[in-house]
């Protein structure tokens, strides 16, 4: 019975516990705080996801483009079956080119700004084939358009994965690739009621939506840290958490590991 009285007087709500792990310890007083591995979806990753939707959405595009476009390209430019295969296959080897140096350009200019670039470039494309005069300009819209492609092939993925919050980061990953059915499909639909020039300046929208909303959303915070620039990585991860959020652990997690 002392025994049982003793435990009776015991505090409830304290309990406290110390993590000897990796050299540091936490202390639960009975009170979660916000953890930003588990935060809440912010406005800025909802504009994040949306603009590498986009980049998703314009990338089926360029993948339902070839069939609907094949009968009005051959007739109008005159080409032969051989030139058009070269001009459907040549995607490949810009994507490839294009796949080389993504992991590079992410690195050393950042994720945003790699997918800039890689909008630029597919941009270019898609007006160099919708005003092509011969088989050479549409070699050259439908190379560039690999190449975007390819170089965004790093970037887009990284930048997702970094930005997101851990407890919804597949969700997002998976959203954020999911458009790039619609984009295809699309194509399908309007193509054979489009002539091949108008469908390839429709290919420019999706480019420019995700263009302008580069201009606004925040830089991947682990690049930040990993260039050296701690205070703009801890702003920018403040902004993908929300205001209220405690980022003192993601922030130390990303020092450890850049």
């Amino acid at each position: 019975m002392e025994g049982s009285t003793e435990e009776g007087k015991r505090p409830l709500l304290l309990n406290n516990s110390v993590d000897h792990g990796q050299g540091s310890s936490t202390i639960s007083t009975g009170y979660n705080s916000c953890d930003s591995s588990s935060s809440s979806i912010t406005s800025a990753v909802v504009l994040s996801v949306f603009v590498l939707s986009s980049g998703s959405f314009a990338f089926g595009n360029i993948l339902g483009y070839t069939s609907p476009a094949e009968s009005g390209i051959m007739n109008e430019l005159g080409l032969s079956l051989a030139e058009y295969s070269t001009f459907v296959s040549i995607y490949i080897i810009g994507t490839t080119f294009g796949a080389i140096w993504s992991g590079k350009a992410a690195d050393v200019i950042g994720r945003r700004a790699a997918m800039g670039v890689t909008n630029v470039i597919c941009i270019m494309g898609w007006l160099v084939i919708s005003f092509a005069k011969g088989p050479w300009w549409l070699y050259l819209g439908r190379f560039l358009l690999g190449c975007g492609t390819g170089l965004v092939s790093y970037a887009g993925p990284v930048y997702m994965s970094e930005i997101s919050p851990q407890n919804v980061r597949g969700i997002f990953m998976s959203v954020s690739t999911l458009p790039a059915t619609f984009g295809r499909a699309l194509f399908f639909l309007i193509g054979p009621v489009l002539s091949w020039r108008t469908l390839a300046l429709i290919g420019v929208v999706p480019l420019l939506l995700a263009t302008l909303g580069l201009l606004v959303i925040p830089e991947s915070p682990r690049w930040l840290m990993k260039i050296g620039k701690i205070e703009e990585s801890e702003k920018a991860l403040q902004r993908f958490r929300g205001k209220k959020t405690d980022i003192s652990q993601e922030i130390a997690d990303i020092k450890v590991i850049p």
